[in-house]
Order: structure tokens, then sequence, then C-alpha cells
């Protein structure tokens, strides 16, 4: 079975950073329920390819789009297969912060 998304080296690195910081704070199963919900949606995004919001603010790329689960935003590229996720990030950060890790993730 051909994989329908696939995580940049930054997305995968970003959802560590996350499953620990949650761990750290909440503990292991609030960890892995926020993960589990982050998984659901990249199976979400590549069945509805239509979704996801454009945030010029948060991106150089205009391809990129974006899409909230809890407080993350999933920055992906829609109309790729299999579905390239290129970063999660808190949707609290600085939006330059963002721009410019999302900039590094879409430059690997």
């Amino acid at each position: 079975m051909t994989a329908r998304y696939v995580l940049t080296l930054q997305a995968r690195q970003d959802l560590v950073d996350i499953g620990n910081y949650i761990a750290e704070q909440s503990g292991l199963e609030p960890a892995e329920h926020v993960l589990e919900k982050l998984r659901e949606a990249f199976h979400f995004l590549t069945e509805q390819p239509g979704v996801g919001h454009i945030r010029e603010d948060l991106a150089d790329d205009p391809a990129v789009r974006f899409w909230g689960v809890y407080s993350y935003l999933v920055a992906f590229v829609p109309g790729d297969r299999p579905l390239p996720v290129v970063s999660v990030v808190h949707g609290s950060r600085d939006p330059d912060k963002i721009r410019r890790h999302l900039r590094e993730a879409t430059e690997r």
C-alpha cells in the first residue's frame, strides 16, 4: 500500500518535540492523544484536497496550506501525492518564527 502522506524531516522532528513537550507537561496519555489527532488530520487532508487555509502571514510559498488541530497548525502542500506534511507548529508562536521555521523545512 502506498503512503498517502509523507512527513518531511522537519515535520518528524516537530512531532517528536510536541510529544516530548506534552508528555513532560501533562503526561504520556495526553501526548499520545494529541499525536493521534495529528495523524488523523494527516489522513483527513489526503482525502479532502480542497481544505486548508492560505496564510500569507506565515508562509512564503503560496502552495503551503494550513490546517488546525487543537493549538497546532499543520503545514502541507495540497495536490502532491503523497501529500507532503511540511511542518507542525504551535499556533501561538510568533508569525516571523513560524515563517523562518517553514522556510528551513522546505529548504531541506
